[in-house]
């Protein structure tokens, strides 16, 4: 039987924008490592972002999570 994770509970729409976070930041690290300082694109605040993003949800998950194992346990 599969395991249920945030990942794989979460709608297409966000696994998407999640991928496009992760492969944003390879490109980032290929932007620091070979080109140069002025023609840098400034995508990597975009990608704090992204990720800002994918912490709030995750963490709003867990909370609700918690919140029904609570509510199960007292019943």
């Amino acid at each position: 039987m599969r395991k249920v994770s945030f990942f794989s509970s979460e709608p297409l729409f966000f696994k998407c924008i999640y991928m496009l976070g992760f492969i944003g930041v390879f490109y980032v690290i290929y932007e620091i490592i070979f080109v140069e300082e002025e023609l840098h694109s400034g995508l990597i605040f975009y990608l704090l972002v992204l990720f800002s993003f994918y912490n709030l949800r995750r963490f709003n998950v867990i909370q609700q999570h918690k919140k029904l194992q609570k509510i199960q346990k007292n019943k």
